[in-house]
């Protein structure tokens, strides 16, 4: 026979402490001026959609936090599109999703039912993208094959470090998430 063993696990201090959840870690305008950057690059591209695949850049232009393992990154998915932006993700992350994105910045999000890449298509095309930037060197090659073979009416275009660069220049948003973490780093 076995001992009997149980765990006891308790909250991490700083987590319950933290006021993150009540409050987003970007601000609207901050986010809002990420957007226009980011779709003016776009545009300059001759395009008029992007497909958002890399976790990190996710998070700088929705403020969305959700983060999965890769390759097969299912936290979401974001479709940048002539007029809002739009979120596909899975259902582990919905409750988040709706947290975390600013409906008032025409940022909104999807929980895909079945297929993923289904429903990330379908919303491509609800937005009237024609001409679509992805994230050439984030996008799994499984995902882009089938992408190019049933997405039909869309042209798809490798873009490579659109975002980053726009990221590489902090903005006053970022330099404070910067100096909190140096603060709880200094307190720790």
């Amino acid at each position: 026979a076995h001992p009997e063993v149980s765990v006891v696990l308790q909250a991490n201090p700083v987590e319950i402490e933290s006021d993150t959840e009540q409050r987003p870690i970007y601000s609207r305008d901050a986010l809002a001026r990420r957007i226009a950057r980011v779709r003016a690059r776009v545009e300059e591209s001759g395009l008029n959609g992007l497909l958002g695949t890399y976790p990190e850049n996710r998070r700088y232009l929705s403020g969305f936090t959700g983060h999965d393992q890769p390759p097969l990154d299912t936290a979401g998915f974001l479709i940048i599109g002539p007029r809002d932006v739009c979120l596909v993700t899975d259902g582990r992350y919905g409750i988040q999703a709706g947290r975390e994105l600013m409906p008032d910045l025409d940022l909104t999000y999807v929980v895909h039912d079945g297929k993923f890449l289904a429903t990330v298509m379908e919303q491509i095309n609800n937005r009237g993208v024609k001409n679509l930037g992805f994230e050439t060197a984030h996008l799994l090659h499984m995902w882009w094959s089938q992408l190019g073979q049933e997405l039909s009416g869309v042209e798809l275009k490798p873009l490579k470090g659109v975002v980053e660069t726009i990221r590489a220049i902090k903005d006053e948003d970022e330099m404070a998430v910067i100096r909190r973490a140096i603060s709880i780093s200094d307190k720790a």
